[in-house]
C-alpha cells in the first residue's frame, strides 16, 4: 500500500496509476498551504517542509513502480530541496527599528504630530511639513514578505501615537506582526518579541541605526545590523548575509 498525501494505492496497480496518484498528491500538498498571487494568476505560498513532503511522494511513486525518477521529477526535487535550504538559511524574524532606519527622523522631535495624507497623496504632518521614507523602505519590507519572513518594530520613541499613525499612512502596518514602540531599553522590546512569537533570539536578525542598541541586543544572541544612511536593500542583502555567517557558526 503507497500513501501519498492522504491517497491509499495498492502498489501493484499500473505505474500510470501510480503517476495520478503522485500528482494527486502533490495538488493536495499544494492546497494545503495559503494561496496568493502572482501577476493576478493564483500560486502557492510554499513553506520549508514543502520540499520534504514533494521528495516522499515523488520517492514513493519511484519505488512502488520500481522504476528510478524521471530528469525531470530529480529536477523538481532538486529546485524543491534547494528552497528548503535557503529557507533554513532565513531569520525566524526581522525586527526594524523606525526612526532613522525607516525614516529619516526622529518622530518625537523633528516633525509636530498628529499626521495627515494630503490629497496628493503626500504625507504631512501639524505644520504641513512633508513627510517621507527612506526610499527603498517599502521594496525591502516587500522582499522580506515574499521570502516568508515575519517582520516586527522595535522602537523606542516616546511619540508612539505618532510612530503607529505613520506606520498606517504609509501602509506598512500591513508588513508587521508585531510592533513594540515604547521608551526603554530594547532588551525588553525583545524580550517581549521573543515571548509572542517563541522564535529564539538567535533565529532574530534586527536593523537599528543606534550603537548602544546595537550592544545590548546583540548579547541576547541576536544578529544585529548597523543601519548608517537608512534601510536600502544594499543593508538588508548584507544583513542577511551575516545571518547566513553567523547559523553557520553555530
Amino acid at each position: 500500500m503507497v500513501s501519498l498525501g492522504g491517497v491509499e494505492k495498492q502498489a501493484k496497480i499500473p505505474c500510470r496509476d501510480l503517476r495520478a496518484v503522485g500528482a494527486a498528491a502533490v495538488g493536495t500538498l499544494l492546497r494545503s498551504f495559503p494561496s496568493s498571487t502572482t501577476r493576478g494568476r493564483p500560486c502557492a505560498v510554499l513553506g520549508p517542509t514543502f520540499p520534504a513532503q514533494l521528495g516522499d511522494a515523488l520517492v514513493a511513486v519511484s519505488q512502488a513502480c520500481r522504476r528510478p525518477l524521471s530528469h525531470k521529477s530529480k529536477a523538481c526535487l532538486r529546485a524543491h530541496n534547494l528552497r528548503a535550504r535557503v529557507m533554513a538559511r532565513l531569520p525566524k524574524l526581522a525586527v526594524f527599528d523606525l526612526d532613522y532606519t525607516l525614516w529619516p527622523f526622529w518622530v518625537d522631535t523633528h516633525v509636530d504630530p498628529p499626521f495627515h495624507k494630503s490629497s496628493d497623496g503626500t504625507v504631512r504632518d501639524r505644520r504641513g511639513q512633508s513627510i517621507q521614507l527612506y526610499p527603498e523602505v517599502p521594496e525591502v519590507l516587500e522582499r522580506l514578505r515574499g521570502l516568508g519572513v515575519p517582520i516586527a518594530a522595535a522602537s523606542r520613541t516616546g511619540e508612539v501615537e505618532g510612530a503607529n499613525q505613520l506606520l498606517e499612512l504609509f501602509d506598512l502596518v500591513r508588513y508587521f506582526v508585531h510592533r513594540e514602540i515604547y521608551p526603554g531599553s530594547k532588551v525588553t522590546h525583545f524580550e517581549r518579541l521573543q515571548r509572542k512569537t517563541g522564535v529564539p533570539f538567535s533565529q532574530m536578525i534586527f536593523f537599528d541605526d543606534e550603537k548602544r542598541n546595537i550592544v545590548d541586543v546583540s548579547k541576547l544572541g541576536v544578529t544585529c545590523i548597523h543601519v548608517q544612511h537608512g534601510m536600502s536593500l544594499q543593508t538588508l542583502t548584507q544583513g542577511l548575509d551575516a545571518f547566513k555567517t553567523a547559523q553557520a557558526g553555530l
